[in-house]
């Protein structure tokens, strides 16, 4: 019935208030309630029909009395007729009523999995459960208002609990229960019908023994239960897609039945400190994401999926990636921070998705050598890599070269890479930010500019920005403006227009200088190196960064103002500053720019 038609029909069946001149008003203060009752009937006509026998005829003060009071309650005529159909069903139908309701058409499921039902439905069954044991909400069958569930919970009523749990295990879809006492579930339990499984932080040794049918299991949540030692066979869970076991520290091994899971999609092993080996001969269709983290006694593993975007091995033992890591070519995120790895397969430079690698966090203390890099890997973080010696991280052609789209390459505390590293790394950190510029042009943005200072320290340093860290004690060559002091002055008074640039900075930071500050006047520019950058040095290193929100404003400043200061401002008086460049970077300087480099190739590959 819709909306319009209800109301009218509660016009129709109302008495007709005498006319007088007060009449309009009246009438717009009945059509209010006639909305509120349509609005509660929710378009079933039995409700409806109810109601409007009820209030025909009555003051204005009664209808909002009554509808009042059905905020709280359902009207008994209503209630009453709406459970002659209940009580004419047998306990077992009366059972799907409560518990299967999609299948009767009393709850709809949208296209985005969000489940509704009339609220007139609910307002009813709750009244039936609540008849059971109106004084002891403990002999309900279901309990879901708080301060009934506190109640039934605040004497130990918990073996109760898990006879329920078995008696109700057969109609049950979704189980929750954070902290659960349980050791395991009942003997006798049955789960065909579930589909969410959450017990995290619980007691649970075990959930059953043998093989249970589970084929409408879809996420299963034990995570933080650190006395679980051991998982069933899930081989019958084939529409299995998430496994939460993070934080289970007695869990020695998983159950092999887990890598023949077809559609598993997410599988969380972090902080699994007594699992020593995760190994699979077969590729997983489905899994996409795996972590590791922190499983520091982990030395086996060889997972492989085809599917596989996301592999965290932080702080694990791991040596080696499996020989067939190639066929994880949708990968997009790789952790290997402070593991025991000692080399990575040449075939990384093949993983065409990957995004971020991860190599950091002061122990990676065995990687000696890193590969060619994938073509579109955008961060590299290999801070305190002590032992990497080598870093054959480059095709050696311009044109390949800036082909790439590199964000941040940071290797600080790098103490040992050898020479031809360093001038590889300085020469890809040239031409990535330089045609990062050209990709990424600033553009006029007043907020930018009238908001500079205010947000100067508290803006993410990642967001607007490509960097490269690596160790050195000299400003390169490349950059036009050189100085050992803590500000320049840029003049651009003979740059041919447009005057529209964005400017690359360059830092050398070490542990001494002459502290000459020199620059504390105003009119000049502020801008800092950034925390990220700052906390890590330990001796010399070069960072050479695009800020696009520093750059804009400069360039604003550069539309009327042709020679202007640049001072450079540490937010940690434990760095010291050794070197500042700065390079203004145009359209023309750009071309100019890959004119030379590709001379440079031709003549590197005529000789």
């Amino acid at each position: 019935m819709s909306h319009d038609k209800a109301t009218k029909r509660l016009r129709r069946g109302r008495e007709k208030p005498v006319l007088d001149n007060h009449a309009p008003k009246k009438l717009k203060e009945y059509n209010e309630l006639c909305e509120r009752v349509v609005h509660y009937a929710q378009g079933i006509p039995l409700v409806l029909k109810v109601l409007a026998g009820h209030l025909r005829g009555n003051k204005k003060e009664v209808w909002e009395s009554e509808l009042d009071k059905l905020k709280g309650m359902p009207h008994k005529e209503v209630y009453d007729v709406m459970t002659w159909s209940f009580y004419d069903l047998d306990r077992k139908q009366q059972q799907i009523f409560l518990t299967e309701l999609k299948e009767k058409s009393l709850i709809t499921v949208s296209k985005d999995n969000f489940v509704s039902m009339h609220d007139n439905l609910q307002d009813m069954a709750w009244e039936i459960v609540r008849q059971e044991s109106i004084e002891d909400p403990g002999r309900r069958s279901r309990l879901w208002d708080p301060d009934d569930i506190y109640e039934a919970l605040k004497s130990d009523k918990l073996h109760i609990l898990a006879e329920g749990l078995q008696f109700l295990a057969t109609e049950l879809r979704f189980i929750a229960w954070l902290g659960c006492p349980l050791k395991s579930l009942p003997e006798n339990f049955s789960a065909e019908k579930l589909v969410i499984l959450k017990l995290p932080d619980s007691n649970m040794e075990k959930l059953w023994d043998g093989v249970k049918n589970l084929v409408n299991l879809i996420e299963v949540d034990l995570s933080g239960s650190e006395k679980l030692k051991e998982l069933p066979d899930l081989s019958k869970a084939t529409n299995l897609e998430v496994l939460y076991l993070g934080g289970c520290s007695a869990l020695i091994c998983v159950h092999p039945s887990i890598f023949s899971l077809a559609k598993l999609k997410k599988l969380e092993l972090w902080g699994c400190v007594s699992l020593t080996t995760l190994t699979s001969n077969c590729h997983l269709g489905s899994l996409s994401f795996l972590d590791l983290d922190y499983c520091k006694n982990l030395t086996e593993f060889s997972v492989i999926s085809e599917n596989m975007e996301e592999l965290r091995l932080e702080r694990t033992k791991v040596k080696a990636l499996p020989s067939s890591f190639e066929f994880q070519s949708k990968l997009r995120f790789l952790d290997l921070a402070g593991s025991d790895i000692e080399s990575l397969p040449s075939s990384l430079t093949n993983l065409n998705q990957l995004l971020y690698l991860e190599v950091n966090v002061k122990s990676c203390i065995s990687l000696h050598t890193l590969p060619e890099l994938p073509p579109f890997l955008k961060t590299l973080n290999a801070v305190n890599c002590r032992s990497l010696k080598t870093a054959l991280l480059f095709p050696s052609t311009t044109a390949e070269q800036l082909m790439e789209d590199r964000k941040h390459v940071l290797f600080g505390n790098c103490s040992n890479l050898d020479e031809h590293s360093l001038e590889a790394i300085g020469l890809n950190a040239q031409i990535n930010l330089i045609n990062f510029v050209n990709r990424h042009t600033p553009t006029p943005n007043h907020a930018h500019f009238e908001n500079y200072y205010e947000n100067l320290q508290s803006h993410d340093p990642y967001e607007a920005e490509a960097v490269y860290v690596y160790p050195g004690s000299t400003v390169p060559e490349w950059l036009e403006y050189k100085t050992m002091k803590d500000y320049i002055i840029i003049d651009l008074s003979s740059a041919a227009p447009p005057l529209f640039f964005a400017f690359i900075f360059c830092f050398v930071l070490g542990d001494d200088s002459d502290d000459d500050d020199g620059g504390n006047e105003e009119g000049s520019v502020i801008m800092y190196m950034g925390e990220h950058l700052e906390e890590t040095i330990e001796s010399d290193t070069v960072c050479v960064k695009y800020d696009r929100r520093c750059s804009e404003f400069l360039n604003s400043r550069a539309q009327n103002q042709a020679r202007f200061k640049i001072k450079v401002a540490p937010k940690s008086q434990d760095v010291v500053l050794k070197g500042f460049g700065v390079s203004p970077i145009s359209t023309s300087a750009y071309s100019s720019f890959i004119q030379q480099m590709e001379l440079r190739d031709s003549m590197f590959q005529f000789h």
